[in-house]
């Protein structure tokens, strides 16, 4: 097994586990949302947490799937006109630079801003604001690492050149009959 393959086996696991949080933070938030609801429509009480956690566990489980759905290049696109291009090797090397110049200054801006958080408190539940912003330079740095594997794949020549009109046949395909298909 060489070094990029070992380096696809972890960020897979990486994925693994990230999408599993990030299912994880969309329930418990879901959860504590709907308690608050329950709360003051039934109890006439408000929870005065609930809104500033569900807005914290928010903003984690977006940055963190957005790790995910990166490295599985699943972000939504408009893509009928790279469909139609037949190397796409160097339009997503330069994209997968781009993103890694975008992703290092997320780090890069993420820290002091992290930093900055340990000085606020926030109202309602005495949390140090720390440990939302946080959330920018982790995520900023599991983009980066997911995209430097998706630039050694790039150059390396292995590039899955995924559509949505590529997905969509497949679907098609894997739920419908052969004769259904006709």
């Amino acid at each position: 097994m060489n070094l990029l393959e070992k380096l696809e086996k972890f960020s897979d696991n990486i994925n693994i586990v990230l999408e599993r949080i990030a299912v994880f933070l969309m329930t418990l938030m879901t959860g504590i949302i709907l308690t608050q609801v329950f709360a003051r429509y039934f109890f006439s009480i408000g929870l005065r947490w609930s809104e500033e956690i569900g807005k914290y566990l928010m903003i984690w489980m977006a940055l963190l799937g957005a790790v995910v759905v990166f490295y599985e290049q699943r972000h939504i696109a408009i893509d009928f006109l790279v469909a139609k291009i037949s190397n796409l090797r160097p339009i997503k090397i330069f994209h997968l630079v781009l993103a890694l110049a975008l992703f290092a200054v997320i780090v890069w801006q993420g820290v002091p801003y992290a930093i900055f958080g340990l000085k606020s408190i926030s109202p309602a539940t005495g949390i140090s604001r720390f440990w939302v912003y946080l959330a920018l330079p982790v995520s900023g740095g599991l983009l980066f690492f997911q995209g430097f594997v998706l630039l050694l794949n790039a150059l390396a020549g292995k590039i899955k050149q995924h559509t949505y009109i590529d997905e969509i046949q497949e679907s098609i395909e894997a739920h419908c009959s052969p004769d259904e298909l006709d």
